[in-house]
């Protein structure tokens, strides 16, 4: 039962009840990289720890660390978010992501994906990659947050969640 209304919290501050895949969504990549996702008919995720930049998946950490360390959490919770900026990548599970965009004409990512506006953007059914996820088990989407002061937001009030529900339920 903590797990569903840990859940519900989640949703609530996400606002993941209205975050509806809009029905298109565009890839910028190189000729060469849209070359290959038409010819293979597949798109290719980076796995966080091998990327250029590997903290594109792992600054979550980091945003929740500010606040973990502060806060009345277990002290397994704070020696895991303390002693790794890789929170189990590799080892544990492993995380893979890709990007797209809503927007097919957004000049920062024709800069920083489309070789400089000299690539392309490929147009993705939003509702043909929303319904082959199975319900979010396959793959996940998610809305990133840019500004910092929502994110801090969320990842405190995540936390206080599970902080609150763990008193409820009487759980260490």
């Amino acid at each position: 039962i903590w797990k569903t209304k840990l859940e519900q919290a989640r949703n609530q501050l996400w606002d993941l009840p209205t975050l509806s895949v809009p029905l298109s969504l565009y890839h910028y990549s190189s000729r060469a990289g849209i070359r290959g996702i038409v010819s293979n008919k597949e798109i290719w995720l980076s796995d966080v720890l091998s990327m250029n930049d590997t903290r594109d998946g792992r600054y979550w950490i980091e945003v929740f660390r500010r606040f973990i360390l502060r806060k009345s959490v277990p002290d397994y919770v704070k020696r895991v978010f303390n002693t790794s900026d890789t929170f189990g990548l590799g080892q544990v599970w492993h995380q893979y992501i890709g990007c797209f965009s809503e927007r097919r004409d957004l000049e920062s990512q024709w800069k920083q994906y489309a070789d400089e506006g000299r690539g392309c953007a490929i147009e993705i059914s939003g509702e043909a990659l929303s319904k082959n996820s199975n319900d979010g088990s396959a793959y996940a989407y998610m809305r990133m947050i840019y500004d910092r002061l929502r994110q801090d937001e969320i990842a405190e009030q995540m936390i206080d969640s599970a902080i609150h529900l763990a008193r409820a339920e009487d759980m260490t």
